[in-house]
C-alpha cells in the first residue's frame, strides 16, 4: 500500500515542475516576441540579438 506521505510528495512535485513549466514557457514565449519587434523596428537595419536585448534594458 502507497503511504498518503509518498502521495502528497509526488504530487508536490508534479505541482512544482508544471509551475516552473508554465512560467518559464511563458517568459521565454513573451521574450521571443520582443526580440522578434526589437530587431526590426521603424525600418531601422537588422540588429543582433544582443544590441536588441540592451535596446530593451535600456528602457
Amino acid at each position: 500500500m502507497v503511504s498518503w506521505q509518498s502521495i502528497r510528495y509526488v504530487l508536490f512535485l508534479w505541482w512544482v515542475a508544471f509551475r516552473m513549466h508554465v512560467t518559464f514557457a511563458f517568459k521565454l514565449s513573451s521574450n521571443m516576441e520582443t526580440l522578434k519587434a526589437a530587431t526590426v523596428a521603424d525600418g531601422e537595419a537588422p540588429r543582433s540579438s544582443a544590441q536588441a536585448v540592451s535596446s530593451e534594458l535600456d528602457l
